[in-house]
């Protein structure tokens, strides 16, 4: 069963903690994700 319906996903606070962590869950499930950091550096 999949994790969810949706294909694309909106994450804020992705450069670090439950944000990164979120990010890494989304991916792994196929979905497309969107990723917001006051920090690009650190999204890379």
């Amino acid at each position: 069963m999949p994790f969810s319906d949706y294909k694309t996903a909106l994450v804020t606070g992705a450069s670090s903690g439950i944000g990164e962590a979120v990010v890494e869950r989304l991916c792994a499930e196929g979905l497309q994700v969107h990723a917001l950091a006051r920090s690009a550096d650190k999204l890379a």
